[in-house]
């Protein structure tokens, strides 16, 4: 079947091929015969205008020629001119716009003296002036001698502050930063006799900047940085030998740790942290116990950070001595005298209270019990909310009191050991 099929495709293209060249045979033909045919037309014309002309009829002949070159048929190869293009015309350039008259501005007529604008107001009399001045100030100077009559008063809640050393030869230059006050608001009335603290209202005051060593200020270390650090540096005590109180503060825009630490050549120690700071928390203030074996500080910061550490020794911060109240983190000398107790009432979501013996071996303590104290007693107190618990304060040493923000408000007492009321 391929075979008859392929055998046919040649024999159809043979067919038409021959079809093709016999057409095109016969067209040639005619094209031939029609080119004799005009030719010897064109020959007997011309020898018709040769025998006219030769017998004098000149224009006969021209007539005859022009007669023979219309009847004549053009011969085949004849190709038709192709007409010269036209040149374009020349396109004239667009005249250019003249610039536009931007009229002058006419100066508009002066206002007259007795013409008033519509959004004019008058100006407030001078007297008015000065006496709204002078309004603010009298404000500002009455509320100046209010603080100041306040810290003036003895039966004001103050926190502990550090008083000058002990012996000191001469006042220290650095420029003391007042612990932040809190604004008291008067407790709820009522007639039950029942203990209440104050609560504070408003943001706490101010505390400026963290402060700065001086050049020969013993003591003190600060420092600030910009980027990720990790520093360690030694420490010269107030009292060598002796706890001491560390009054910490720092800033952070990312966290701040600043830990002391035993380094010798045959120990190496950690010990709790004086402060763990994070951004979102502010400013960072702390009052701690540095135990009597810490020989240097480290200071990790994450961020711009600025940090300082003041030591005082116990002799110079304030005692544990009747009835006062205050706010945040607090660390009090115990001075010495017969064995006492002090009542703590605080509010906080987490606090504790802690005696430190004087013998500032914290932990580790073994001295004897006073007369009249059993052997063993409670040195540590702790609760959450708003609680009360009873200390025992058996010997000189330092009270610490921790408490979860700077605005938690607490209330101490001190009184005889076993002349408390009993409960209810």
């Amino acid at each position: 079947m391929l075979f008859v099929a392929v055998v046919a495709i040649v024999a159809g293209f043979a067919l038409g091929c021959l079809v093709t060249s016999a057409v095109l045979r016969n067209q040639a033909v005619g094209a031939a015969r029609r080119a004799a045919a005009s030719a010897a037309l064109a020959a007997k014309s011309a020898d018709a205008a040769r025998a006219l002309v030769a017998a004098g009829t000149a224009p006969a002949a021209k007539a005859a020629v022009k007669t023979v070159a219309r009847t004549a048929a053009p011969p085949v190869s004849a190709v038709k001119p192709k007409p010269r293009p036209k040149p374009a015309p020349k396109v004239k350039p667009a005249p250019k716009p003249a610039p536009k008259q931007v009229p002058k501005p006419t100066p508009r007529p002066a206002p007259k003296q007795d013409a008033v604008p519509k959004r004019w107001q008058p100006a407030p009399e001078p007297g008015k002036r000065r006496a709204g001045l002078s309004g603010v100030h009298a404000a500002l100077v009455a509320l100046e001698q209010r603080r100041r009559a306040e810290a003036a008063d003895p039966s004001a809640p103050r926190d502990a502050v550090p008083r000058p050393r002990r012996g000191a030869s001469e006042p220290s230059t650095s420029t003391p930063v007042p612990a932040p006050v809190p604004v008291p608001v008067p407790p709820l009335a009522d007639e039950d006799g029942l203990p209440r603290l104050t609560v504070t209202a408003g943001p706490l005051d101010s505390p400026g900047p963290v402060p700065r060593h001086r050049d020969g200020e013993r003591f003190h270390y600060s420092g600030r940085c910009q980027e990720p650090t990790e520093r360690e540096f030694p420490i010269e005590r107030p009292e060598p030998g002796v706890a001491a109180v560390a009054v910490v503060e720092a800033t952070t825009t990312s966290t701040v740790v600043i830990t002391p630490m035993v380094r010798t050549r045959t120990r190496v120690d950690t010990h709790s942290s004086l402060l763990y700071l994070a951004s979102y928390e502010g400013r960072g203030r702390s009052r701690r116990v540095l135990a009597g074996d810490v020989t240097h500080i480290k200071v990790e910061a994450r961020g711009r950070s600025q940090w300082s550490v003041r030591l005082y020794s116990p002799a110079e911060i304030d005692e544990l001595l009747g009835e006062r109240e205050g706010f945040g983190e607090t660390v009090l000398s115990v001075p010495p005298g017969a064995p006492a107790e002090v009542v703590i009432h605080a509010k906080s979501s987490s606090w504790n209270a802690k005696f430190v013996c004087g013998c500032w071996r914290d932990d580790d303590c073994d001295c004897a019990s006073p007369e009249g104290l059993p052997s063993w007693f409670e040195t540590y107190v702790h609760a959450y909310g708003e609680a009360m618990r009873v200390l025992v304060l058996a010997r000189p040493g330092l009270f610490v009191l921790h408490t979860d923000k700077p605005a938690d408000p607490w209330r101490l007492q001190v009184r005889p050991y076993g002349t408390g009321p009993k409960d209810d």
